[in-house]
């Protein structure tokens, strides 16, 4: 519902809260509201991610993007890859400094080399992924 999953949620710990009015998870999961949504996106992922400071919008756009579709430390993995700093999955002060130094255009377009790589990866190894490559990738570039 609005992009979160149950998987997420459960990840999150935040069916654990759910109250009891309500009689299953996908019930729990169709009633967020876009507010609840709009409030995990920025605690589990824009903000975990530091993206508010970095200076690229598109950039930020696209960290995030992946984030949701590939997992927060996946998505800095690459981030971090595309600017050629140590891979540790945290996007800090180092990370941040040298993304911002960087052509915008030049450093979405490593994010984007990365994850399609990664896109690839999966679909090889999982034959039965395969056919949803050609939508990773539309979505990588849109």
């Amino acid at each position: 519902m609005r992009g979160i999953t149950l998987s997420t949620l459960r990840s999150l710990g935040i069916l654990k809260t759910k109250g009891p009015a309500l009689q299953s998870d996908v019930e729990f999961v169709k009633s967020l509201t876009e507010d609840e949504a709009k409030d995990i996106y920025m605690q589990e992922y824009w903000d975990k991610l530091n993206l508010d400071r970095l200076t690229s919008q598109d950039v930020a756009n696209k960290v995030f993007d992946l984030a949701v579709n590939m997992g927060v430390v996946t998505s800095a993995r690459f981030l971090q890859a595309a600017c050629g700093v140590p891979v540790d999955g945290i996007v800090g002060p180092h990370t941040i400094g040298v993304a911002n130094a960087m052509d915008s255009g030049v450093l979405l377009a490593a994010i984007r080399a990365h994850a399609k790589n990664r896109y690839a990866e999966i679909a090889a190894s999982n034959p039965a992924l395969a056919p949803d490559l050609p939508g990773w990738l539309a979505r990588l570039d849109s």
